[in-house]
């Protein structure tokens, strides 16, 4: 599958397999333990240094403000964490050493998959909380003599997909190609609406 292709992107881009693939490589006999032990160090120094961007906090003096002003950003009105600064457009790890004299010795890669997960982080928190919801919705049942045909706000190729389907519970319908969250979010409101009434 393509990640362009996948509902939930951030969740699955090219620059976090490790994270997320990596004990499933290993218990499948895919790689070997040392790589296994690599890639685990390279996570452990990826989150540390998320953590010290995270915890290090700059303070609206005069000499940062100015600094701030001299690589075009705004300046802070009160104490902040490094990571606030790092999310705008436009900062990256050199600026981050112009701005208070921020400095990591890790290698470029590393950097760039802290410095993704930083950037990202409310969008990554939103869309994880969203695949929790979904998890914890999935196992409720669908009646099978339910009438897709019926329900607003699902596309005509999805109501179509649900009536040759006839899937069971919701972690069923979620397995059919082209079912998105969206589309999983208006079937499960009109399953509740269904018992409430």
């Amino acid at each position: 599958m393509f990640t362009s292709r996948a509902e939930f992107r951030l969740s699955v881009r090219d620059n976090n397999v490790p994270e997320r693939l990596l004990d499933k490589a290993f218990s499948f006999n895919l790689i070997d333990k040392a790589t296994c032990f690599s890639q685990k160090n390279k996570i452990d120094i990826i989150n540390n240094l998320i953590d010290k961007i995270n915890t290090y906090i700059i303070y609206p003096d005069t000499l940062t403000n100015a600094n701030l002003v001299a690589i075009n950003q705004s300046p802070v009105s009160k104490p902040c964490p490094l990571s606030t600064i790092l999310r705008r457009p436009g900062v990256g790890r050199k600026d981050l050493y112009l701005i208070c004299g921020f400095t990591s010795s890790v290698s470029d890669e590393i950097w760039s998959r802290a410095e993704i997960n930083i950037k990202y982080s409310g969008f990554i928190d939103r869309e994880l909380e969203e695949i929790n919801k979904i998890k914890t919705l999935s196992d409720i049942s669908v009646p099978f003599d339910f009438q897709y045909e019926s329900l607003s706000g699902l596309s005509n190729e999805i109501k179509q997909k649900l009536i040759k389907k006839r899937p069971s519970s919701v972690s069923e319908a979620l397995s059919i190609p082209g079912m998105t969250p969206a589309a999983v979010s208006v079937l499960i409101m009109h399953l509740n609406k269904g018992k409430n009434d």
